[in-house]
């Protein structure tokens, strides 16, 4: 029986993600046809040193003020500041947190740096809906999935002092759902268009 809800942050509860900048980025490199895969155009144009600073900068192990002098030294990326460091929350998720909180424990796990985790946090607040415990990447110094070391939704449990069957995992990657669910959590792979299964499942 889940006991708790543990979230991921990005593309779940709210709806910027770095996938969607570097959509936004391809087609306006590329005049985007909509036949050609958008996954390949974005794939030609992920900047390996950057994305590689930019997980250091999601561990806290480069500053903001680095990372972002970094990025501003790329034209393609000047808008990136500013489409990361903001919050849209995705109101269609939230709308279900005043029931869900009556039921479930509930728990936020999320790949950020301090400074996008300052503006989260106050986004929480402002929702007065608690989230008990929040875990942000950069205060573990690590990302929330990382090869040959338990995932961070593991820290969450052991706050929450439930075991990971009890635990249900929403988050937007595939890739981070399979990886979970080796460790025993229940698990959903949230889309936007899967909301009316996600109420299904936690009614």
């Amino acid at each position: 029986m889940v006991k708790a809800i543990l979230f991921d942050w990005h593309g779940v509860l709210d709806n910027i993600t770095y996938e969607r900048f570097l959509d936004a980025a391809a087609k306006r490199l590329y005049d985007y046809d909509d036949e050609f895969p958008l996954q390949v155009l974005r794939e030609t144009i992920v900047d390996s040193e950057l994305y590689q600073q930019g997980q250091d900068y999601a561990r806290g192990m480069i500053s903001p003020h680095d990372f972002w002098t970094l990025v501003h030294q790329r034209p393609l990326w000047l808008g990136l500041e500013e489409h990361l460091l903001r919050v849209d929350l995705n109101l269609q998720v939230w709308d279900l947190m005043p029931r869900l909180a009556t039921s479930y424990k509930l728990a936020v796990v999320s790949d950020t740096p301090v400074d996008k985790a300052t503006l989260i946090t106050k986004a929480i607040a402002e929702q007065h809906v608690k989230f008990d415990p929040i875990i942000y990447s950069y205060g573990y110094g690590r990302l929330k999935i990382e090869a040959d070391r338990p995932s961070l939704f593991q820290s969450a449990t052991e706050r929450l002092g439930l075991p990971t069957y009890e635990c249900l995992v929403v988050d937007d990657s595939k890739k981070n759902i399979d990886s979970v669910a080796q460790e025993g959590f229940a698990t959903f792979h949230y889309r936007n268009d899967r909301l009316g299964e996600f109420m299904e499942l936690i009614r």
